[in-house]
Formats: C-alpha cells, structure tokens, sequence
C-alpha cells in the first residue's frame, strides 16, 4: 500500500525528481517467504520525503544526487509489538541513519558511496532477543545474548562481504536439551571469515574454551578445551544417539566442512547419560575414554548401570560424508532389567553386538533370562482375541518407523513365572528372537515345569504345557497341554492341541466316564447318573448350557466391539453330530428393526455349525431361517417357519395379576 506522490521535470539534459510518499506499507512475511524468521504478520512502513535536483540522463549515478529523510518501522501486528525504527537521512553519496530496536539496542549507519562499492559503517549494542539458528547438522537452537558491533558491511555488485569486531558481552545458547551461559566471546570478521579471538560458554557441568575460526576455504577449524557438554556431540553426529547427557572433558579439534567433518583428540565421560534411537533402555552413569581419529570415534572401557544392573563394552562410530554413520558395539551386561515386552519384564544376562549403519542397525548375542515375570489378569474369554490380535500385530511390518534388526539366543532355565488371577506356573524356554523390532519373531520351544491353574472355581494342576514356535514368518505355535482335576472318585483330564489359530479340547477321565458325564461334573459337580436319579430324569440337552457359563456382560461388550457383532458369548452346547459338549461360540448381529442373525460354531471342536435369522414382516408376522452343517445331507439342513403373534390385553391384566408384571 502506497500513498503519496512524485513530480519530475525533465529538459534536453537532466531529469529532476521530487518524492513525497507519506505512507507505505509492506507485509514482508508475504513477500520473503522463508528467508527471515519473521513472524506471520509483521509489516514493514513507513514515509519518505526528498528530492533528487538533478541527474544525467547519460548514466550519472542516481544515489550519489539523492537527498531526503526516511522514517521506517517494523512491527509485528499479531503481537503488537515493535520490532525495529529506522531514521535517517541521505545527503548525496552520504547518509545517517539510526536503528532503534525498541529495548534491546541501538545501532548507528553510516552510508558512503564510492563508485561500485557502497560501504555501511556499524556501531552499537543489540540483543538478539531468542533469534533462532541452525547448525549445518539441521540441530536447531536459539541465541539470545547482548552483541557490541563495530564494522564494516561493503556491498558491491549485490555481494555484502563484512569486516569488523563482534562481542557478545552476555547472553545464552540454547540447544537439544542444553543451555550455554555466554562468559567472553569475542570475533572478528575479515573478508568474510571469522576468527575467534575468544570464547568462553559454561554449561551445566563446567566451562569449555572455543579457539579457531570459520573460513571460506577449508570451513571450520575449532579447538575446544574444557567441559563439553555430551550433547554438543548431537550437532555433529547424526541418527545415532536420542539423548546425551554429562561433560566431556575434552581436548578435541574440528575441522572441514559439514557433512565433511573430521574430529581429532580426546575425551573422557564420566557419569554421563546415553541413549541410542530406537533403543528404550538408557545407560546412565556411564563413563568411557574416547579417541578421536578422523572420521573414526573410538570408545575403550565403556561402563554404565542399565535398568538397574550392569554393562561393560566398547565401541566405535564411523562418520561417512553424505551417508549414516556406521555403528559398531560390543557389551557384557549383568542383572539387566528388560522391559521388553510390555507385559513380561524380565532379568536378564548375556553378552550382544550392535553393528551396521544407524540407518539399519543389527542386534546379535546370546542372553540368560535370570527371571521373567507375568502378573497381568487373564481372562480366558478374552484370551483367544488379545492373542491373535497381538499375532497380527508383531506380523505388521513397522513402514518408515525406525527397526532394530534382530538375532538373539535366549535361555531360561525354569525363570519363566506367571502369577495372577488363573494361577501360578513355572517354566523353562530356549528359542531365538529374530525379525526386528517392529515384526518380532520368536523359534523355539516354552515348557512348563510345575504350575497350577484355577478356572471357574475348579483347580487343575498342570500336568503338560509345551508351546512350541516352528514357523519363522509367524508367530502361530503349537500348543500341546493337559492339565487334571480331580472330581470325588474321578479324575478328570484336559487337553488342548492344535495350533493357536486352530486348537482342539479334549477331556477324559480316570476312571474312564462318557463326554456329557464329564461336562456335567465339571459343571454340576454329578453325572447324568446322578441327576437322573435325584431328578427323575433329565435330558442332556437340559444342563448343556450349564457346562461353561456364558461370558459376563463385561466381556461381552468388550469382545462385541472388537469383531463387531451386537452379542458376543462362548458357550457349552450339546452337539448332536458328536454326542459331546463342545464350547461353542455364539455372535449375533441387528440390521435395522427388522431383521436379526445368530451364528454359532464349534471353538476347537468339529461339531456342528449354524446359522438362524428372524425377519419382521410387520408388528404381527416373523419369517424364521434355520441352517445346520453337519447333517446327513453334504450340503447341511435348511428349514423355515412363518409365525404370527397377537397379543391379548386380557390376558396379560390376568396373568399380571397372577404372576406378576411382564409381558404376556
């Protein structure tokens, strides 16, 4: 936006000029994109008085004839605040000007033209009030510090080439997760490169000294002696570490041009702090020498404490110019605690190696489960669901997330707990851990030792419980279980073979008893036997609901949800295909007012399978569809019935009064 006006004249040899903007108005977010860290709604205005009595229309310089008064400001609306004024003057090939930075400084121009070149003189004290910054390694920080400027900026042909002497007088260097108190810094710029004559920062842990420069040649040539903070190594060393903590007491050299960067020198570490990506375990009061030599960092007698235990090793990380730094470790750890996974927290010893590029990195080694603890709740109804659904997930390659490739020997020799609210079992395991860190994959075999179980008010002692992982591109085991119980006289067995995705339960007896006897004394605490003879009979079919009691509406919900079914129960039911109980599951869905299904089939068994649906016609009339599966016919029993339904007001006023309120 422009308001203002200019008039010329104009005769056979010069042009005269006379400006009067009184207003303008830029939005430099607009109109630099990018280029300054500018807020979103700063504006550039201002006025502009002056006149230029006469130039050569042959090419006389234009600047040099210039004379006026400028007032600028810039601001940023979205704030209100003021961020800079500018006032001065031209006077011909000479100006004044006088920068005001609302409270944080003042600078001082002074303008010179001289054929080509035009020279700005600076002077003055500003502070950079959190001016954002970016190391070549793309670590950002921000410095917020009170500068003293004295120099020169010559500008020819659009290149801006400074000289001069720059103090930071006080201030801090904000990075990562560190800060840096500025103690003496002091510069000075020639042609564009920059000597340090001094630098002084103090960190957390101590003071470290900054020598050298930065030159358009050969990039940067930095001595640092003193306390460095451990996470400097961040701005230098990429994709390797996710947090670094403590001082390095250094004595090191920086030279080249990033990502060209070599490093000379030594360093030690003591009660330091290191965590790798994509490693959740951190070592803490770690202590190291470190060699510097090039592009190599070598690491003797690392020591460190790790999830409450202990770690020994060395190392190396090989930094390659334009590709990820090649990562080679080796580690002796005792009496680590190990979160991994989730649900089974574990102690551990063992002896590993991490090698390869940051960008792909290998685990290998053999570990000692010392003790592995399972506490969590299980409920079986839910079991077969959270299992499976946790197979598909480890079978789930992790996409652009960051993986560990693995290769890992386990054993534990009867360290496997579990004790929660089925039981408590003891066993012992020898497998391998491959894949990654995002697709898991575990071969071998878990075998129990001793253990009990207690499922619906029945105790079973486990008699038998292999569980063996065969197949490398699933996590689908084998299961091979029994377990016993004993019911007065009998004692009755369990058993469960099959795979995870497809088991099958059996049970038997000692002395031998028929299926339905076994379901009703697991379930009654009688056999059919009994019941007929205190009951005066009593078909199987009466009590086969009662064999395993329903899911409760907890659970229900819950699994409901998960396969997306409005009902969701196992069950026991009698099959007459195999004249046994089998569990059965029950789901059903509601499409609507007018239309309802159930499906049941065997869990494990090989019983019958249906399928059962009401359709509402109207308020009045019901279509009813049965399917069985396994009938003497191949292709299953089909059948079907029209209902109608009236209700009677009478009725209901007479038998609500006889039985009580409901429905009739």
């Amino acid at each position: 936006k422009v308001g203002g006006a200019f008039t010329y004249r104009l005769d056979s040899r010069s042009l005269a000029l006379d400006l009067n903007f009184s207003r303008f108005e830029i939005g430099l977010a607009r109109f630099l994109p990018g280029r300054l860290p500018l807020p979103e709604d700063v504006a550039l205005t201002g006025e502009i008085r002056g006149e230029v009595p006469s130039f050569s229309l042959k090419g006389e310089e234009l600047l040099k004839r210039v004379r006026g008064n400028i007032h600028l400001t810039l601001e940023d609306r979205s704030a209100g605040e003021l961020i800079l004024s500018v006032v001065g003057k031209q006077r011909g090939d000479r100006g004044t000007f006088s920068v005001d930075f609302a409270e944080r400084g003042n600078l001082s121009l002074r303008t010179e033209f001289r054929k080509a070149v035009t020279s700005v003189i600076v002077e003055g004290r500003v502070r950079t009030g959190a001016f954002p910054f970016t190391f070549p390694s793309g670590v950002e920080g921000k410095a917020d510090v009170l500068v003293g400027v004295d120099g020169l900026l010559s500008i020819r042909d659009g290149r801006v080439v400074p000289s001069g002497t720059l103090v930071v007088e006080e201030g801090n260097l904000a990075f990562l997760d560190e800060t840096l108190a500025v103690k003496r810094c002091r510069f000075s710029v020639k042609k564009g490169e920059i000597s340090i004559e001094e630098a002084i920062f103090e960190g957390r842990d101590g003071e470290f000294e900054v020598t050298g420069g930065i030159y358009r040649e050969k990039g940067l040539d930095l001595t640092l002696r003193g306390k460095v903070p451990a996470s400097a190594v961040r701005t230098v060393v990429r994709g390797v570490f996710e947090g670094l903590g403590g001082a390095l007491d250094a004595h090191l050299r920086v030279v080249g041009r990033y990502p060209d960067i070599q490093l000379t020198g030594e360093a030690t570490l003591d009660d330091g702090y290191v965590k790798f990506v994509g490693f959740r375990h951190p070592l803490e009061a770690a202590k190291t020498k470190i060699n510097l030599r090039g592009r190599k960092i070598e690491f003797e007698k690392i020591s460190a404490t790790m999830g409450g235990g202990s770690l020994t090793g060395t190392g190396q990380v090989v930094i390659f110019p334009g590709r990820p730094v090649f990562i080679q470790f080796n580690a002796d750890f005792f009496n680590v605690s190990f979160g991994y996974p989730d649900d089974l927290p574990s102690v551990i010893d063992g002896s590993v190696e991490i090698a390869g590029p940051s960008s792909d990195l290998f685990i290998r080694g053999d570990v000692n489960v010392r003790r592995a603890r399972y506490t969590k709740s299980i409920y079986p109804e839910e079991l077969l669901v959270s299992l499976r659904k946790k197979i598909k997930r480890y079978e789930t390659v992790a996409g652009d997330r960051f993986t560990i490739r693995l290769d890992i020997t386990c054993v534990a020799d009867g360290t496997i707990e579990v004790h929660n609210n089925l039981g408590d079992l003891k066993a012992r395991g020898d497998f391998k851990v491959l894949g990654n860190t995002g697709k898991v994959v575990v071969i071998g075999t878990f075998e129990s030792v001793e253990g009990e179980v207690k499922y619906r008010g029945t105790e079973y002692t486990i008699e038998r419980l292999i569980v063996d992982f065969r197949n490398p591109l699933r996590n689908n085991p084998d299961i091979d279980a029994l377990a016993s119980t004993q019911k007065g006289e009998y004692t009755i067995y369990v058993e469960v073979t099959g795979t995870l995705e497809d088991f099958q339960v059996d049970f038997y007896s000692d002395p031998p008893l028929s299926k339905n006897d076994i379901a009703s004394l697991l379930s009654l605490g009688v056999t059919t036997g009994e019941i007929t003879s205190s009951e005066g009979g009593a078909a199987t079919t009466g009590f086969a609901a009662v064999a395993l009691s329903p899911l409760t509406s907890r659970v229900e919900e819950k699994l409901g949800r998960f396969v997306g079914f409005d009902r969701f129960s196992i069950e026991a039911a009698y099959s007459e295909s195999t004249g046994v109980f089998e569990p059965t599951v029950v789901v059903g869905k509601t499409f609507g007012d007018a239309l309802t299904v159930d499906f049941s089939t065997p869990l494990g068994g090989t019983g019958q399978s249906s399928v059962s649906g009401e359709l509402r016609i109207s308020s009045s009339f019901y279509v009813y569809l049965d399917w069985l599966s396994s009938t003497t016919d191949a292709a299953g029993e089909f059948g079907g019935e029209i209902r109608y339904r009236k209700k009677y007001p009478l009725f209901r006023s007479i038998l609500g009064g006889l039985f009580g309120e409901g429905e009739w």
